[in-house]
């Protein structure tokens, strides 16, 4: 018997055994642990820069990171000076790994001037006085007392950024992972996965998004219509959560796509996909969400409201009944 290779999400194409990787759908260092097979090129080139720019330590997601408990880098600062340091945001302690040094050399004349910690400066100064053997450059510990200045900081400069391509190929790659593992192979080949795939290759800008705020109010549109049928999973993760999910919101002919990674919603937030939402059954075309959320055991489960919707409506219509 032979057993048809998956299709890629990622390409579309079949993943032969000598080019398989499993790739992790929300990302291994966000702590996520659902995998979807992909080709070994296709899951480096989709997920592999674009989400490695995201822990990049001065980038938003490494404070993420941080807030729930995941090992992250230290964050590049700088003082008043121009002296750079480095925040640990696990310990808050603040370090400086290199002395600021300022030589200032002409005619007549010769200057130096050194920032950092006690035994940065001796370093510097004795390796400046080493190059100058002609100079007759005292010691260090010969200097008045009035050479030396204690600096004190009580705060340091932090610029924090995020890249929207790579947040965006990182939610684009999770959500063509997550729609694979929930509708099965054949999502690889429907129009949501091609538009989705385009949007991955596609800067930010060009396509239309859609607020964050969206899912707190389709959240109670959902909590009106089903009351307390469905007590289950809704858009919006609870706080203090470590969620991991892709919403599809259907609209019209076109899909907003939100992710959420370690509760996080990912920028750019919801992005409008040229694609209908497929339903989860056949014959059943979304009107309301469809939610895709990895379990504790790391699968995707898959909640799709309008289907929980009709059950509702179904149970309340009176039995029939003949006359």
């Amino acid at each position: 018997m032979t057993i048809a290779a998956p299709p890629c999400p990622f390409c579309g194409l079949p993943v032969a055994d000598d080019d398989l990787s499993m790739d992790h759908v929300f990302g291994d260092a966000f702590g996520a642990r659902a995998k979807v097979p992909a080709h070994r090129s296709c899951n480096n080139q989709s997920g592999g820069d674009a989400e490695g720019r995201l822990h990049h330590p001065n980038s938003l997601m490494n404070l993420v990171r941080w807030r729930h408990g995941k090992a992250v880098k230290d964050i590049p600062a700088t003082f008043s000076s121009g002296r750079t340091a480095r925040i640990n945001p696990s310990t808050g302690v603040v370090s400086s790994p290199h002395v600021m040094v300022n030589k200032v050399e002409s005619e007549g004349s010769i200057s130096f001037q050194a920032e950092g910690t006690q035994a940065q400066v001796e370093a510097a100064y004795e390796k400046w006085r080493s190059r100058h053997p002609d100079l007759p450059l005292p010691a260090l510990s010969d200097l008045p007392t009035d050479a030396f200045e204690s600096v004190v900081y009580e705060s340091a400069e932090v610029s924090m950024k995020l890249d929207l391509q790579a947040a965006q190929g990182t939610a684009v790659k999770a959500a063509l992972g997550a729609c694979t593992l929930a509708y099965g192979p054949s999502f690889t080949a429907t129009p949501l996965a091609a538009a989705l795939r385009a949007a991955g290759q596609t800067p930010p800008a060009q396509y239309c998004r859609v607020a964050a705020t969206v899912l707190d109010s389709t959240d109670a549109l959902i909590a009106e219509m089903l009351a307390e049928a469905h007590p289950g999973p809704m858009l919006v993760p609870r706080e203090g959560s470590k969620e991991y999910d892709v919403i599809l919101l259907p609209a019209g002919q076109e899909t907003v796509v939100f992710v959420h990674i370690l509760s996080t919603l990912m920028p750019p937030y919801g992005i409008k996909i040229s694609a209908p939402v497929p339903g989860l059954s056949p014959g059943v075309s979304p009107v309301l969400p469809v939610l895709l959320r990895e379990d504790a055991d790391g699968r995707i489960s898959a909640t799709d409201f309008t289907e929980i919707l009709m059950d509702v409506l179904a149970a309340d219509q009176p039995d029939s009944f003949e006359a």
